[in-house]
C-alpha cells in the first residue's frame, strides 16, 4: 500500500525530479509488531518522519509494502523505482522518528549537485537517509539478484558523498527496532522536541 502526500510548499525545476520515499515495509520481527504505526509520545513513528520530510518541500510517500517481501530495505528501494518516474528518490526509514527536514535539504543538496549517491554516515556505518538517482538502478538491481542485501554493500559499490554525522549529533538517526530502543526513544523525544534544529557537518567524504 502507498500513502501519498503532498508538500505545501513550491519546488524549484531542479526539484521537480525529486522524491521522498519513507520505507515501511519491514517485517519488524525485533519489535513484535509493525514498527511504523508503534507510538512515540501519542504520535506513530512513521508519522514524525513524514513530517519531516514534508518540511523538506518535496513530494513525499510511504512504501507500506514491497513488490517482492522478504528482501529488506533495497526490495523497497527496487519497488520505489519501479513506481515513481523521478530521477532521484531520497530514502528514509520510517523508524528513525528524530530525523529532520534539514538534514534531508542537506541530503538532496549534496547528491544532486555532485550527480552521485549521498549518504549519511553515524559512528563509520553509513546508512539512512540516502539519496539514489536512477542512473544507480542496475547496481541496486544486481545486489538484489547476488542475495547482498546490505545498504551498507550498496553504497560500498556505488560513487557515494559520505555526510559524516558529528557525535553530539548521532541520536538524530537513532532507530527504534525494539521495545528497549523505544524506551529510549521516549526520552530522547522531550530532547529534540526543545531543540529542533539539526547541524549538518561539515564533514563529507566521497566514497
Amino acid at each position: 500500500m502507498i500513502e501519498e502526500m503532498s508538500s505545501q510548499q513550491s519546488l524549484s525545476p531542479a526539484d521537480d525530479e525529486v522524491r521522498i520515499v519513507v520505507l515501511a515495509g519491514g517485517e519488524s520481527r525485533r519489535m513484535g509488531q509493525d514498527k511504523s504505526v508503534v507510538p512515540l509520545l501519542g504520535r506513530p513513528l512513521c508519522e514524525w518522519v513524514t513530517q519531516a520530510a514534508r518540511s523538506a518541500g518535496r513530494p513525499v510517500s510511504v512504501l507500506r509494502e514491497d513488490a517482492v517481501p522478504g528482501l529488506g530495505p533495497l526490495g523497497g528501494m527496487k519497488t520505489a523505482f519501479d513506481r515513481y518516474p523521478e530521477e532521484w528518490l531520497v530514502f528514509l526509514s520510517c523508524d528513525a522518528p528524530f530525523v529532520t527536514g534539514e538534514a534531508v535539504t542537506s541530503l538532496i543538496r549534496e547528491g544532486i549537485s555532485h550527480l552521485t549517491a549521498a549518504g549519511y554516515v553515524v559512528d563509520d556505518r553509513p546508512g539512512f537517509p540516502l539519496i539514489l538517482a536512477r542512473q544507480h538502478l542496475p547496481v541496486l538491481e544486481r545486489q538484489l539478484a547476488s542475495g547482498l542485501l546490505s545498504v551498507r554493500r550498496l553504497l560500498a559499490c556505488l560513487p557515494c558523498r559520505e555526510i559524516k554525522v558529528p557525535p553530539d549529533e548521532r541520536n538524530r538517526f537513532f532507530n527504534v527496532n525494539t521495545p528497549g530502543d523505544l524506551m529510549l526513544a521516549q526520552r530522547l523525544a522531550g530532547l529534540y522536541l526543545q531543540e529542533p534544529k539539526f547541524r549538518p557537518s561539515p564533514s563529507i567524504n566521497d566514497g
